[in-house]
């Protein structure tokens, strides 16, 4: 008698590859044969997969139509099996197979859609955290500004996109009729986060994106200045990286504000 974990194997490896060997270890039983009954598990994998996909993907099935995007989820199964607990989490590899596999690789949006997507489901997913306020910033001693920095909520996300994708997502959003797919000249910096329970997003001009990323990435807010000057006129720099402060502290980016060697923050 086989042994139940091998059983299980093979199961497992019928599931998602198709692997026909556990024919051998089940008998033929009164509800019919064994090949047409463990084929309602093989099938049920691939539907409940590309069911938690067009949840998630919504804007990208609107584009590319029911059929076709079940037929480009059945691809993404066979190509990538899950791995994760949650099936919430399985398509975070979309944006990748789209992008690189034909023929919706040379649909650009297509991954561009799936990237955006997925970028507010994250954002929409990620931990909570209190949020700074603009007295954090108003009572930092002066003495402290040379080294002030600033922890992000986790639900900052930033992306470059070239085509259109964010207005395609918008006019699902608003139930209106999508847009024709455009791939732009240059590509815009996108924000993504979540406030008040909610995903929101909005387009950034290039030197708030470089602001930006030095930001989240630690860097005191003297460093922020520096790079900004070297986008606005020097003169104007500090006045508009503290407009862009202020304004990711009113939106709720912004969860604590440190000295770069504190650990307890404002």
């Amino acid at each position: 008698m086989i042994a139940l974990e091998e059983l299980q194997r093979q199961f497992q490896r019928f599931v998602l590859g198709g692997d026909f060997a556990i024919l051998r270890s089940i008998e033929e039983g009164p509800r019919g044969r064994s090949g047409p009954r463990l084929a309602i598990y093989h099938d049920a994998y691939r539907i409940r997969l590309s069911e938690a996909l067009a949840d998630t993907f919504g804007t990208l099935r609107e584009h590319l139509g029911p059929a076709a995007f079940d037929a480009a989820c059945v691809r993404y199964v066979e190509a990538e099996p899950s791995t994760v607990r949650s099936i919430r989490w399985y398509g975070a590899g979309l944006a990748g197979f789209l992008g690189t596999t034909p023929p919706y690789e040379e649909r650009p949006w297509l991954a561009e859609l799936a990237r955006f997507d997925w970028a507010l489901v994250a954002a929409f997913d990620a931990a909570d955290a209190p949020c700074a306020t603009v007295e954090s910033l108003v009572t930092l001693p002066e003495e402290d500004w040379i080294r002030v920095a600033f922890t992000f909520h986790p639900s900052v996300r930033r992306l470059s996109l070239r085509t259109n994708a964010p207005a395609l997502r918008k006019a699902g959003d608003a139930g209106e009729p999508l847009p024709r797919p455009v791939v732009l000249e240059e590509p815009v910096e996108w924000l993504v986060w979540r406030s008040a329970g909610e995903t929101r997003f909005r387009s950034l001009d290039g030197a708030e994106a470089v602001a930006l990323d030095a930001a989240v990435g630690g860097a005191v807010f003297a460093r922020v200045c520096e790079l900004v000057s070297t986008r606005v006129p020097i003169e104007e720099a500090a006045v508009q990286a503290a407009s862009w402060l202020r304004r990711w502290v009113d939106d709720g980016l912004v969860a604590r504000v440190r000295t770069h060697t504190d650990t307890t923050g404002h």
